[in-house]
């Protein structure tokens, strides 16, 4: 029969050998396409052999002791030495760059000096040029992942050299303000800022972040493929700190006009109705807490995202995170029951971090909210960034003050927003109160 292929075929048989020789050489060339396909999915020691020398250790060195400041890893993206490593590696550099310097080190002994030329500080990627450094620039994928397709991480871990991980492929993590692709495998400190391979030795993401346990993050190579079209087009940024500040000014700006665009959805407390999880990325949780003992319990529910971005060791910005309290008197008094609420608001405090040379002082307001049946007793904080012009840290602390047996507490903290983001954030948060 044309078109099937018979092994064992008598010499003699009345069978066209031509037909027979034509469909063998077929399938000849299937199996050898088959190996050669195959072949081409390297192992993790031949994926270190053949690549591992594309990978140096970036180190940041304090320039009056010497010493090392802060490392991670970096990796080859160009034939004139441009390098790629993470943000948080090389923040000291960019905040500070009297203060600090810039250095690799090869696996074989060489070193050289590093200039930084481009940041995404949302992204947490960097770019720097090294100085006479002659290495194979890794190839960046453009091929979209599989679930539980192999992947390769190399970094120099805990300042012990070179390492690769292997791991799986697990999709993007889910309910994220940012993309990050969750690998299964043990990124460790020191490995940030280096590549993830796939089975043929091109970049599918850059070290990141472990949560621990085998749960790893990689920033998509997409990212790092913009920013090199980016630095191509206009060169290094110049000003690193501004670049900074227009980024932090238009991701804020994206995500406070979805936020915004809609009305908040509530969840109920007691009484209340409260402005409740507003995104996946942002993340609630509750409880009530009852003990014989006190005259009063609590109930709590609780929102934060989980995607602040890293400026600095001291500071962190991009956070929105909100608490309601219900507090139910059991006991007390009118007298006593206020005492408890007012010292329970100077106890919420704002847990921000940030120097002097970052951040301005608070300046605090306060006031009393009679919305209908609902009195409020209001304070607002307001603090600037002093090097990024235009963004502010808001804190915003109410409780309600017309039931003598029960009073909700209330805060809010916004980090690294527009003015006009934040009052129309707190309006809409305030609306969404109601008794």
């Amino acid at each position: 029969m044309p078109g099937r292929i018979w092994i064992n075929v008598p010499m003699n048989e009345n069978f066209p050998m031509k037909l027979t020789t034509s469909a063998m050489s077929v399938l000849m060339l299937l199996l050898t396409l088959l190996v050669a396909t195959n072949s081409m999915a390297l192992s993790s020691q031949q994926l270190f052999a053949r690549f591992g020398e594309s990978v140096v250790q970036v180190r940041i060195l304090d320039r009056s002791t010497g010493l090392k400041s802060a490392f991670g890893s970096g990796f080859v993206v160009s034939e004139s030495g441009l390098i790629a490593t993470n943000y948080h590696v090389v923040a000291d550099l960019v905040m500070e760059p009297n203060d600090f310097r810039a250095e690799f080190q090869h696996e074989d002994g060489r070193t050289g000096a590093l200039t930084l030329v481009r940041v995404d500080v949302v992204n947490d990627l960097a770019l720097l040029q090294a100085e006479e450094l002659e290495a194979t620039p890794l190839r960046l994928s453009r091929r979209a992942l599989r679930q539980g397709e192999p992947i390769h991480a190399l970094g120099n871990p805990f300042d012990l050299g070179l390492t690769i991980v292997s791991g799986t492929y697990n999709g993007f993590q889910e309910k994220s303000l940012y993309e990050r692709i969750h690998f299964t495998g043990s990124v460790n400190p020191g490995m940030s800022g280096g590549p993830a391979l796939d089975r043929k030795g091109r970049v599918v993401g850059i070290n990141v972040a472990t949560a621990g346990n085998q749960v790893s993050f990689l920033i998509p190579v997409s990212k790092l493929r913009y920013l090199l079209e980016v630095a191509a087009e206009d060169g290094g940024g110049e000003k690193p700190v501004a670049d900074i500040r227009e980024q932090l000014l238009e991701n804020q700006q994206h995500y406070y006009e979805q936020l915004l665009a809609e009305p908040f959805p509530l969840i109920a407390l007691g009484d209340y109705q409260l402005p409740g999880e507003l995104a996946d990325y942002i993340h609630c949780w509750g409880h009530t807490q009852k003990t014989e003992e006190k005259l009063y319990e609590v109930s709590f529910q609780a929102c934060s995202t989980q995607d602040e971005l890293f400026l600095s060791e001291d500071l962190s910005t991009g956070k929105i995170a909100y608490r309601h309290q219900l507090f139910r008197s059991k006991g007390l008094d009118r007298f006593r029951f206020y005492n408890l609420l007012e010292r329970r608001a100077q106890r919420s405090g704002y847990g921000l971090g940030g120097e002097e040379e970052d951040m301005s002082r608070f300046s605090c307001t306060t006031r009393l909210l009679d919305e209908g049946p609902m009195s409020l007793k209001l304070l607002v904080c307001l603090r600037g960034y002093k090097r990024f012009e235009g963004l502010y840290d808001m804190h915003l602390s109410a409780f309600t003050v017309h039931d003598p047996q029960q009073s909700l507490h209330t805060s809010l903290t916004l980090t690294g927003v527009s003015y006009t983001n934040a009052r129309t954030f707190m309006e809409h948060y305030l609306e969404g109160l109601s008794w």
